[in-house]
């Protein structure tokens, strides 16, 4: 996790630099909130009225994959930053997570000198439940009970 860490740091300071709606879901998330997990790439979720912003600042990144959800509820592109996989998600405003923008459901957690909005771990259960991974989503409200 620790080149996770290092890239994931260098993105967030470019998002909150470019004062990118943002927040850390996934994987990645749920090992910075203290789950035992091994994530193999970085999950981001962007408001979608900053997707062109976002697009400009990571213009020159090496594009991995680029595809619009099944669901039609985003837009994600897949990114090789500093050798790390980082999918950046744009969610639709009808999409499942953009209640979590309206709402403000994030926690903030500091990596080093950087903020890193974190999606909350109840959410996420329902983000993994919502997607079909139920025992993914009881693996987390199992370290919830904890």
């Amino acid at each position: 996790m620790a080149e996770k860490k290092e890239t994931l740091t260098f993105v967030a300071k470019k998002l909150n630099g470019a004062k990118i709606k943002w927040a850390l879901i996934g994987s990645a998330n749920l090992a910075l909130q203290g789950m035992n997990v091994v994530p193999n790439d970085i999950d981001i979720l962007v408001d979608f009225s900053d997707k062109e912003k976002n697009e400009k600042l990571f213009m020159g990144e090496k594009i991995v994959s680029n595809s619009i959800q099944k669901n039609g509820e985003a837009e994600e592109v897949t990114y090789l930053i500093e050798g790390v996989d980082v999918q950046i998600c744009c969610e639709h405003p009808h999409g499942f997570y953009f209640q979590f923008f309206e709402n403000n459901r994030f926690e903030k957690i500091m990596l080093g000198s950087v903020e890193i909005l974190c999606n909350r771990l109840e959410d996420e259960a329902q983000a993994y439940e919502h997607l079909g991974r139920k025992e993914k989503a009881e693996k987390i409200r199992e370290f919830l009970k904890k």
